[in-house]
């Protein structure tokens, strides 16, 4: 069956009865004149297993380790520091460091002043002729603390 819309459903937490994920679903062309349904492309299981979620994603950024701030990625396979599976929850963590790391190797080349980590997925969205439409959900959740660092009053 022919499918020319997609979802890229990226979630997490227990609001999902299947458990937290990252997914993709496009729509199944049926009869012409029947509704398009969704196909999933990266689906919910993604985060249920190292496994799983090194099937549909990569570890840190297309480009490396660096962005222009002042983190720097780590995770691999062998290291869950920073990128972990928690009950089928993608966990990503970030650690103020005290030590000179020297700087980022993108610009603005500023100080390296934390690790963390990130995932980006094998599969890309590309609008096309093919798959003209998608869809990308997520549930995401952060800590309310404030950032570490100098406040003012």
């Amino acid at each position: 069956m022919p499918f020319d819309r997609r979802t890229f459903l990226l979630s997490s937490g227990a609001a999902l009865a299947s458990g937290a994920a990252l997914a993709t679903a496009r729509p199944a062309a049926a009869q012409p004149a029947a509704p398009l349904a969704w196909e999933t492309v990266i689906g919910p299981s993604t985060f249920a297993d190292y496994g799983a979620l090194q099937a549909a994603w990569n570890y840190r950024y297309p480009w490396g380790s660096d962005h222009n701030g002042s983190a720097r990625m780590y995770a691999s396979a062998d290291d869950h520091n920073h990128v972990y599976l928690e009950s089928g929850v993608l966990v990503l963590r970030a650690s103020r460091i005290n030590w000179d790391e020297g700087n980022s190797s993108s610009d603005p080349y500023l100080p390296i002043r934390y690790h963390s980590g990130a995932v980006h997925a094998k599969t890309h969205v590309i609008v096309d002729d093919r798959y003209p439409q998608w869809e990308v959900k997520g549930e995401f959740q952060a800590p309310s603390a404030g950032a570490p660092g100098p406040r003012s009053g």
